[in-house]
């Protein structure tokens, strides 16, 4: 649901920022629900090379996963909201469309992870795929709620600097643009076991141990 921004509050640029990124977030939660019960919601492919496919799905997902990498450089921070003039240096105000472009391009950014990893855990493959691909979709499930974990922070954190602002104080906590996208251990490990039993070993001469 969308409040409105009071546009003389100090914070209004990060109140907006968090308010555009939660929403976006909230509009997919059944699928992302779905998606963490392993019901993905969709009638997936059936690839004619699940070997191939499987690669390609993998690297596409990190491919997007790594388009956050680039997303908070000093430029697009700065073009977004603004700096203050500094030592004589000219200032930059804040900039309502550039800051939702930003929060949105997060969004897309967590919609193509979530879709992606839906679509993989929907496909339709044989053995001994029908393992290995709900594998590859859990991949997913760390840089998903660390997305959903950065929307949190940054609003509450928003929320208590405006706060301190508000009581004349100065600020107790600091905003932070940054945001590490990683997979689970637990996920990494558990698809590691399943291609260890489903690769065939190679067998050992007669006479070595």
């Amino acid at each position: 649901m969308t409040s409105q921004i009071d546009k003389e509050s100090p914070t209004w640029p990060y109140e907006l920022f968090a308010q555009t990124l939660q929403m976006g977030i909230d509009a997919q939660q059944v699928a992302y629900n779905e998606f963490l019960a392993s019901r993905p919601g969709l009638v997936g492919d059936q690839p004619a090379d699940p070997q191939s496919d499987q690669r390609e799905r993998m690297e596409a997902s990190k491919r997007n996963v790594g388009r956050i990498d680039t997303l908070f450089t000093p430029e697009g921070v700065t073009a977004a909201f603004g700096r203050p003039e500094v030592n004589g240096e000219q200032g930059v105000p804040s900039n309502e469309t550039k800051i939702i472009e930003l929060a949105s391009t997060l969004v897309s950014i967590y919609d193509g992870i979530l879709d992606s990893a839906r679509q993989t855990l929907a496909c339709q493959v044989p053995p001994p795929y029908n393992e290995i691909y709900p594998a590859i979709a859990n991949f997913s499930r760390g840089p998903l709620r660390e997305i959903q974990e950065f929307s949190t922070l940054f609003a509450t954190t928003t929320e208590k600097i405006k706060h301190d602002l508000l009581a004349g104080k100065t600020p107790s906590v600091q905003l932070t643009l940054s945001l590490s996208i990683s997979v689970d251990d637990a996920d990494m490990a558990h698809f590691n076991s399943i291609m260890d039993r489903l690769t065939p070993k190679k067998k050992r001469g007669f006479f070595r141990r």
